[in-house]
């Protein structure tokens, strides 16, 4: 049948920084939570989703920043039309209140796994806050330095040993002709970055 999620906001700490921020926790019934790099995108577009909506009608400090899929027991409950539905809650405490403290952990829980914020050394060895998204592109970034400066030092390398021939300034002129073009695309990807 179809299912609907309650949804609570909570505060919770990040673990880099230790900013108090908040997030939306949504209950959904464990055979319907999503796996692998499915639950990633659904809780980027949930994310995208709710900050758009939000962020058009409060403040920027009330929007939650991080959204957590938080996989519980199913409840199935008829409803007015005799169908079943099977809708995630969140956890209770035994008078029927939302436990605070059980949101707030699964939200602490999941800014460990995926913290919003990592520190990055940058090219000139300096430590740096960005987000995990900016960090894994300047890992990429700079994996990508590393290949192209062994191919230059490769360049000078055959141009060294095959001096006086052709095919040694020939091997340089395409090492210097692929890595140029390369190395300027590279800062400005860390230029639209920073």
């Amino acid at each position: 049948g179809s299912w609907g999620a309650e949804v609570a906001v909570v505060a919770y700490h990040e673990p880099v920084t230790n900013d108090k921020r908040l997030a939306a926790v949504f209950a959904v019934p464990r055979p319907l939570l999503p796996q692998g790099l499915r639950a990633e995108w659904c809780r980027l577009t949930m994310e995208a989703a709710v900050q758009t909506v939000l962020g058009a009608v409060l403040q920027p400090v009330a929007v939650p920043q991080r959204i957590v899929l938080l996989g519980v027991t199913e409840a199935v409950s008829a409803s007015p039309s005799g169908t079943s539905n099977q809708r995630g809650q969140l956890p209770r405490l035994p008078g029927g209140k939302l436990d605070r403290a059980a949101l707030r952990a699964a939200a602490e829980e999941a800014a460990v796994a995926r913290p919003l914020l990592q520190s990055v050394t940058d090219s000139l060895g300096f430590v740096r806050t960005a987000s995990t998204e900016v960090a894994n592109v300047q890992r990429i970034v700079y994996g990508a330095y590393a290949v192209l400066m062994l191919l230059v030092v490769q360049s000078h390398f055959w141009g060294r040993m095959c001096t006086g021939s052709e095919l040694g300034a020939r091997a340089n002129e395409l090492a210097m002709d692929l890595a140029m073009p390369a190395f300027a695309v590279l800062a400005a990807t860390l230029d639209a970055l920073d």
